[in-house]
């Protein structure tokens, strides 16, 4: 939480820093690119915005994120973020944010939909030919399926015992693709 990242080349048995141009220690959140192995980027949420890697994190720059609208609690990378950029960030009380620059600058998906913190964020295994995006916020989930202009819960006519913790799609968010969802208080359910 204050100490920034550690990364490991050898699957963990030792660790090292990789805070070099890092200004802001209090990560919150990392995302890895889907095709890590060739570019090495990761992004790092941190309390003031979002920081960014391209050789595996051993060095990192700030990008254009608004501080202003900080910290940033989540972050996804578009499956194809190779091509297109596109890097998604939660922030604890301004929504959902995008850029399609890998960081350079950033636009609001939710026009004020998302009022709160944004804690996961799962965009479509095909994004952007399917621009749905899955949010877990404020203890519920809303999907997006036009690329974060508008919102609907997710499922429909769904109820929880309770808040929802934490979100998983292994398969994508396709209709037939189980959905895992943690309860807060315990408990997992699969949908």
């Amino acid at each position: 939480m204050e100490d920034g990242v550690f990364r490991s080349a050898d699957r963990g048995d030792s660790w090292s820093a990789g805070n070099f141009g890092l200004l802001d220690l209090a990560v919150l959140a990392l995302a890895l690119s889907p095709a890590f192995a060739d570019d090495g980027l990761i992004v790092a949420g941190t309390e003031s915005g979002v920081f960014v890697s391209t050789n595996g994190g051993r060095a990192w720059r700030e990008t254009g994120f608004p501080a202003e609208h900080a910290p940033v609690l989540s972050l996804a990378l578009s499956p194809a973020s190779e091509t297109d950029g596109t890097i998604f960030a939660g922030t604890d009380a301004a929504g959902l944010w995008s850029s399609a620059d890998r960081g350079r600058t950033w636009a609001r998906l939710d026009g004020g939909a998302l009022a709160g913190g944004v804690e996961a964020i799962i965009p479509a295994p095909d994004y952007p030919a399917d621009r749905s995006v899955l949010v877990l916020g404020g203890g519920a989930l809303r999907v997006s399926r036009d690329g974060g202009r508008s919102w609907t819960p997710w499922p429909a006519g769904t109820a929880f015992e309770g808040s929802v913790a934490a979100v998983a799609a292994p398969h994508g968010l396709g209709p037939d693709a189980p959905l895992l969802v943690g309860l807060v208080g315990g408990g997992v359910r699969r949908l």
